[in-house]
């Protein structure tokens, strides 16, 4: 993380140097939130503010409700991106095989170990919602 101390007060640089503040706001100076592995796939703990910036992002993109999507999400794993139930992962709870073929779709990446990526979950669920609709979510499509 690039923080710049400057007396008592930090300067943040990227985006990335606000997925490593505390409950408080308060940047952890030298701090790294990313040595959490698991699936043998690295990946950040990300908090509110870091979940709230692909929320945003993604559901402005494919120009949906940005609470749907986090009621989706929140509804699945609990807002956990370790989450697991059977061969179901991630946010959005996605499948193997329904990752794969939406990542194919998007032309992107289609590592099922990124469903554990917040970023990535958030990106490929908006996408499906977009072009498919909440049915891949049956139960928490009408939270």
């Amino acid at each position: 993380m690039l923080v710049k101390s400057v007396g008592a007060t930090a300067e943040i640089e990227s985006f990335e140097q606000l997925l490593n503040k505390d409950s408080n706001g308060i940047i952890k100076n030298n701090e790294q939130v990313t040595d959490n592995k698991r699936y043998g796939f690295e990946y950040i703990m990300l908090n509110e503010i870091g979940l709230n910036y692909w929320f945003l992002k993604y559901g402005n993109e494919y120009g949906l409700s940005v609470e749907k999507l986090k009621k989706i999400a929140g509804c699945e794993s609990g807002l956990r991106l370790d989450a697991v139930n059977y061969i179901y992962a991630g946010l959005f709870q996605f499948a193997p095989a329904t990752w794969r073929s939406n990542r194919k779709a998007m032309g992107l990446d289609d590592n099922i170990n990124l469903r554990f990526d917040a970023e990535e979950s958030i990106r490929t669920a908006a996408f499906k919602i977009a072009r498919d609709g909440t049915g891949a979510w049956p139960v928490c499509q009408f939270r």
